[in-house]
């Protein structure tokens, strides 16, 4: 079980030269578990012509939590659709030589997020936001702005 620290910002339009270069995924999920301290989801991952379909539960609240990610099968997958809970999340994902990953949604219109793992807690503290990330809201500790949340609630209202 690996810990995944993260933290997550809103961004009202990303500049285009920071798409530029980046690693581009098509991203189709949707959860199966939802509880204020778990969740279970089912991911197709799309890179060009390949897909990967992965199931991961992610345990815990905030900046540090849990996270089990195995890659399953087709059959896996398509099974998993019986217990969808809420409404799938499309999105797109550029993921940068940095280490950022922009999440354009397709079915939240103007919803940009922006996340950055870390090895640790130190790490995050001597972070440093680069210019284009500056006007960016910090949403790491706000729940509705979780995937989970958005696939049963859809977007909060927020100032950008």
């Amino acid at each position: 079980m690996a810990k995944e620290i993260e933290k997550k910002w809103v961004l009202k339009k990303v500049p285009q030269k920071i798409l530029e270069n980046t690693e581009k995924i098509e991203i189709t999920q949707f959860y199966t578990k939802i509880t204020p301290e778990e969740e279970e989801r089912y991911r197709t991952k799309k890179i060009g012509d390949k897909v990967k379909y992965i199931r991961t539960v992610k345990k815990g609240t905030g900046l540090v939590r849990e996270e089990i990610e195995k890659e399953v099968t087709i059959k896996e997958f398509e099974a998993a659709k019986d217990r969808i809970i809420g409404n799938p999340i499309v999105k797109t994902r550029y993921k940068t030589k940095d280490g950022f990953e922009i999440d354009i949604y397709e079915n939240f219109k103007g919803l940009i997020v922006i996340e950055k793992e870390f090895p640790n807690k130190e790490a995050v503290e001597k972070f440093e936001m680069p210019d284009w990330l500056k006007d960016a809201i910090d949403v790491t500790e706000n729940k509705e702005f979780k995937n989970k949340n958005l696939a049963l609630k859809g977007v909060p209202k927020i100032k950008i």
